[in-house]
């Protein structure tokens, strides 16, 4: 039997350079521990290569203490990235640019008065990373029962 890898196999983009960052930044800096809330990639292996390079997965940034390094992940997440600013941490951020094109968007097309209405799961953590950038006017649907649910004024955009 032949085994045939798709072209994009993979990670995506975002990830890819998400695990460079982090990869590069332990390779230059051996010894430091860094830190994240979130998985860098699903991918167990990869996972316990970075962290016996000194990248930690914690269940709360508030533990750290003013001077840890604070790992975003590709994902990005807002509410973190102002945690982290508040507790003092050094933030390196390794959200994927179209994540951020994301939340910008979305936010500036709330600023214009529009409803968003963001398609995925509502713990994922992108999808969260989005609606806590946007903030108001936000719902997420997930399947044709969200839709169903949504009480959305006509005069909306």
């Amino acid at each position: 039997m032949e085994l045939i890898i798709a072209k994009t196999s993979g990670f995506c983009e975002g990830v890819k350079s998400a695990y460079e960052k982090v990869d590069n930044f332990l390779d230059e800096h051996p010894g430091q521990k860094i830190y994240t809330q979130y998985e860098l990639v699903h991918n167990p292996s990869v996972n316990e290569k970075l962290s016996k390079k000194g990248f930690n997965l914690i269940d709360d940034i508030s533990i750290l203490k003013k001077g840890d390094i604070c790992v975003i992940n590709a994902h990005g997440d807002p509410k973190t990235i102002k945690k982290a600013k508040s507790l003092g941490l050094i933030i390196l951020d390794a959200t994927c640019p179209k994540v951020k094109y994301s939340h910008t968007n979305a936010k500036k097309l709330e600023g214009q008065g529009y409803t968003i209405l963001l398609l995925g799961e509502p713990n994922h953590v992108e999808v969260k990373g989005v609606v806590d950038y946007v903030g108001n006017n936000i719902f997420v649907i997930q399947d044709i029962e969200n839709i169903k649910k949504l009480s959305i004024l006509e005069d909306k955009k």
